[in-house]
């Protein structure tokens, strides 16, 4: 069976850190330790609005989410992807130059699922965004496993 690439939104407003993090995505290429995974498709948000958009359009299954944004704040748009039922269960990595123990547990008590501190390390993004997705395929075959015994033999 062959697996779907995982959808991976950036939202930042700083082109820089746009294409640091792509070239990262990239030259992992989505590899997963098993090396089965096909590459991430990548989307890219730049301001509050614009990510709330995408997420709504595409449904990625993680968001990488910096926290000083125009439009909105990344704390708006984490409080806004948590509270709806339809968005809260998308891992949500913050990534951020704001890193004083009060930020980064404001971000954990709005749901965030890990914190990356700018600036970004490659090891540091490919082991938690790879961490983060293996989950995301775990839950997924629990969830249909369940499904599958829920529905008893055919």
């Amino acid at each position: 069976m062959e697996r779907d690439s995982f959808k991976v939104l950036i939202v930042d407003d700083e082109q820089i850190n746009l294409d640091v993090l792509i070239g990262i995505l990239q030259s992992a290429g989505g590899r997963s330790k098993d090396g089965n995974r096909p590459p991430y498709r990548i989307s890219v948000a730049k301001s509050g609005p614009a990510a709330l958009a995408r997420v709504a359009a595409d449904r990625p299954d993680l968001i990488l989410l910096d926290m000083v944004l125009p439009g909105m704040s990344g704390f708006e748009i984490l409080s806004t992807l948590k509270g709806s039922e339809a968005t809260r269960d998308i891992p949500v990595i913050v990534i951020s130059s704001l890193d004083a123990i009060e930020d980064v547990e404001a971000f954990f008590g709005l749901g965030a699922a890990d914190f990356i501190a700018k600036p970004f390390h490659q090891c540091i993004v490919e082991a938690r965004v790879d961490t983060h997705l293996r989950l995301v395929e775990q839950t997924r075959l629990i969830e249909r496993l369940g499904t599958a015994i829920a529905r008893g033999p055919e």
